[in-house]
């Protein structure tokens, strides 16, 4: 350690580590340096492994685990607030699912902080949170596509500069927005075909093929009734004409997202 009686080191993702990896770290737990507080983060571990027995052996276990809805996300708002003495819309609970996302210790903090702002108030409309809530970041880059999707261009460049202003990649952006459209397409193929609301849950999929939650499904759903089949194709090529313009254009990127933003959502 520099200046000071210990060492921190902290390891993270420490699951996708090699085996060979896991060996050196596993011997060096056994006989670790007296000046060095090593911490270990991992998704998952196997209780099993060398690993796991020597960091139990040596230091100490902490396990955390996310808390998860027993019931629809809508419903578990519209109590939280009840248990509050307030009383909400549904309205109200797709607005926090949006801004805020599906993580309930976030939720539960900003349903409480909202609660203290009309402490006086039985009955909170959507008009009344929206000044009070923290929106996360991740949710102000999906609120960029959302807003492409419901076709409000006005919206859309609103976060757009937003974004910007946040040092946010342009690319990031634009990928974003192109996941955004691959949904939607594959949703309104679906839909034309007849599919039910329970089909288009159980395969429409994000990242790495995770499901996503009901209520974002139905996002999709919703605004795919926005768009004509054709109209969604034809998004793809000012995508990609937007792209090489990004890697390739001496045009700022900001007027190449909004050119792009009024191509899709006019």
């Amino acid at each position: 350690p520099f200046m000071s009686d210990k060492r921190l080191i902290i390891v993270k993702d420490v699951e996708k580590l090699s085996s060979e990896d896991t060996s050196q770290l596993a011997k060096y737990i056994e006989n670790p340096s007296p000046s060095t507080c090593l911490v270990l983060v991992a998704g998952s571990i196997n209780r099993a492994s060398r690993l796991y027995k020597a960091a139990e052996k040596s230091g100490e276990i902490a396990e955390y685990t996310l808390k998860k809805f027993n019931k629809t996300p809508n419903v578990w708002i519209k109590e939280q607030f009840s248990e509050r003495g307030k009383l909400v819309s549904d309205a109200v609970a797709r607005y926090l699912l949006r801004e805020v996302g599906v993580d309930l210790e976030r939720l539960s903090v900003e349903i409480e902080k909202i609660s203290l702002y009309h402490e006086s108030d039985r009955i909170v409309d959507p008009e009344d949170i929206e000044p009070v809530v923290t929106k996360s970041h991740e949710t102000s880059i999906f609120g960029l596509a959302d807003s492409i999707g419901d076709r409000n261009i006005h919206k859309a460049i609103d976060n757009l500069h937003h974004l910007l202003q946040q040092k946010e990649s342009p690319l990031g952006i634009l990928n974003l927005i192109a996941r955004h459209f691959r949904l939607l397409l594959r949703t309104k193929v679906w839909v034309e075909a007849g599919h039910d609301n329970k089909y288009v849950v159980e395969h429409l999929t994000g990242e790495e093929g995770k499901k996503l939650p009901y209520f974002v499904v139905a996002k999709y759903r919703d605004q795919s009734y926005n768009f004509p089949t054709d109209e969604l194709k034809t998004a793809f090529k000012h995508l990609l004409k937007a792209d090489i313009a990004l890697k390739s254009s001496p045009q700022p990127a900001e007027v190449i997202l909004e050119d792009l933003i009024i191509r899709l959502a006019v």
